[in-house]
């Protein structure tokens, strides 16, 4: 997962938490074996882990608060995954590792 952002973001890690916080729109790169657009929600995202061959369970993501709009768009090699808060809002993601 790699995030690709035009404006400053806040990112804090506690414990096994990433906290990301931005405004304007968030934009994600994600590669996952096995990765559909149907496993990508604007609430929460369930990525699916691997180690070698073996899976591991799925990775929580969580959203603060509705964005004005969510995209997923596939591309060759990952789906990119958009977040626009809406003007002068935040959203705040939690990343549970």
């Amino acid at each position: 997962m790699r995030l690709v952002h035009a404006e400053p973001v806040d990112a804090v890690v506690e414990g096994h938490t990433l906290t990301i916080q931005g405004s304007g729109m968030l934009t994600f790169q994600i590669c996952a074996p096995g990765l559909s657009e149907d496993d990508l929600r604007p609430a929460a995202w369930a990525l699916p882990l691997f180690r070698g061959d073996e899976a591991l369970p799925n990775l929580p993501i969580r959203i603060s608060a509705p964005p004005v709009s969510f995209q997923v768009i596939r591309q060759p090699e990952w789906l990119e995954v958009s977040y626009d808060a809406g003007p002068g809002k935040e959203i705040e993601m939690q990343l549970q590792i």
